[in-house]
């Protein structure tokens, strides 16, 4: 749990240094709202590319 937590807070900004401690919400939320756009982005993309039928 905390390697996720960790790696959606990266995408929220947040560096992951040895002194940085826990991701705040802020970099949680902001990650999430970035993971939750990627996942619209990759569905779309298949149904915009899947073949007919």
């Amino acid at each position: 749990m905390g390697q996720m937590t960790r790696l959606i807070a990266g995408f929220g900004g947040f560096l992951g240094r040895t002194r940085d401690g826990h991701p705040g919400p802020k970099a949680i939320w902001e990650g999430i709202q970035k993971v939750h756009a990627f996942a619209l982005g990759i569905a779309a993309a298949q149904q915009a590319f899947s073949p007919p039928g």
